[in-house]
């Protein structure tokens, strides 16, 4: 089961700017059009503020001086995440969705082997309804959430919220079901357009 990412947990790439090198990614389907994504190889953040570790309150051990946090997460580097941004004005039928679905899929295809992580903005998607509707379009298997720890609801088929933790609770890194015998080998997390708090990821 994928997650839809709760506001008060919303990802910071809502503040990106994509900058540097840029590409197109063309994809047709008949007569729906052309789906394009322009792809930016680096991100730029204007008004970041740093994710302190060190000393950050409910985050597991990062009290403990004896514990090697680093002070601050670094920020984002070349490719990590690459970022794709849709280019259409068609975005306003299921038909116009299920395209980009298509388009995404290929992305991720070739992008996820060498990178592992890719970052998608500006596709017509509003709500649980649009994410679930993409979901069941890029054509991944989707799993569900039996045995997860997380505090979490459903929103929609396949789609839940992030966390339904307070706000002041800091979410350590982790891998998403690891100490399931059958774990998810993908993720997707939607942000809402005006996201609260700050969410990273990284390679483990």
């Amino acid at each position: 089961m994928f997650r839809i990412q709760a506001a008060r947990a919303g990802l910071v790439t809502d503040l990106i700017k994509a900058a540097s090198v840029t590409r197109k990614f063309s994809g047709s389907s008949h007569a729906l059009g052309s789906y394009n994504f322009e792809y930016s190889e680096q991100l730029n953040i204007p008004q970041q503020t740093d994710a302190r570790l060190a000393g950050r309150r409910w985050l597991a051990g990062a009290l403990n001086p004896s514990n090697k946090f680093p002070e601050y997460l670094r920020s984002p580097t070349a490719n990590l995440p690459p970022v794709y941004t849709a280019e259409s004005s068609q975005r306003d039928s299921s038909d116009s969705l299920n395209g980009w679905s298509r388009k995404t899929r290929e992305i991720l295809d070739s992008v996820l082997p060498q990178h592992g992580v890719a970052l998608f903005r500006g596709l017509p998607i509003t709500g649980a309804d649009d994410f679930s509707t993409f979901l069941q379009g890029v054509d991944y298997k989707l799993v569900g959430y039996e045995g997860g720890l997380g505090v979490r609801q459903v929103v929609k088929d396949r789609v839940m919220t992030a966390s339904d933790d307070v706000s002041e609770v800091t979410i350590q890194p982790h891998n998403e079901l690891a100490y399931a015998a059958h774990y998810p080998t993908k993720g997707f997390k939607m942000s809402p357009p005006q996201p609260i708090g700050q969410k990273r990821i990284g390679r483990v």
